[in-house]
């Protein structure tokens, strides 16, 4: 309900949780303002995103726009809940369960996006310079076979910084 939703919103860490709004529909929540223009940031969904922050300063706001430009609901029924393309990125977070827990939760990940028509892209993680660099490699190294053996996209973080000093190597 809108109310629990709200109570959600004003929560704080370590209680909060993440909000999920999806502005779901056709031409306005995707931004059309004077066709074919397209102005995502001046339409609601960003308008309602920047007003929650606002009011609500230690929520975890994301809003996602799932509108297509002269859709009605019958197409937009086909496709509901249904993403294009899911981005994965846990390695940073997952070093303290290991690489194969890890690992088991990002294949049902895949398997659930998979089993939904959506494109997948897995993140090996960004540098933590606080952390030990082994446990960062291992979980980079295990997102790239996973990705390999899934046949899903990779984004190597962990390359990108290494290529910059004081990247994680």
């Amino acid at each position: 309900s809108l109310a629990s939703t709200r109570h959600a919103l004003a929560a704080r860490w370590p209680d909060n949780r993440t909000i999920t709004i999806v502005a779901f529909g056709h031409s306005v929540p995707a931004g059309y303002t004077q066709t074919p223009r397209v102005a995502p940031f001046d339409a609601y969904p960003h308008l309602l995103h920047r007003a929650l922050a606002r009011r609500y300063p230690t929520a975890v706001i994301n809003v996602h726009v799932a509108a297509v430009g002269g859709e009605d609901s019958t197409s937009g029924r086909a496709r509901f809940a249904r993403p294009d393309a899911v981005l994965i990125d846990y390695a940073l977070n997952d070093r303290p369960l290991g690489v194969e827990q890890a690992r088991r939760n990002l294949e049902a990940m895949i398997d659930s996006a998979h089993a939904a028509g959506s494109a997948v892209v897995l993140l090996t993680p960004t540098p933590d310079l606080q952390g030990d660099p082994r446990t960062l490699r291992e979980q980079a190294e295990m997102v790239r076979r996973l990705a390999a053996e899934k046949g899903v996209a990779l984004a190597d973080s962990a390359t990108a910084f290494a290529l910059h000093p004081g990247g994680i190597g």
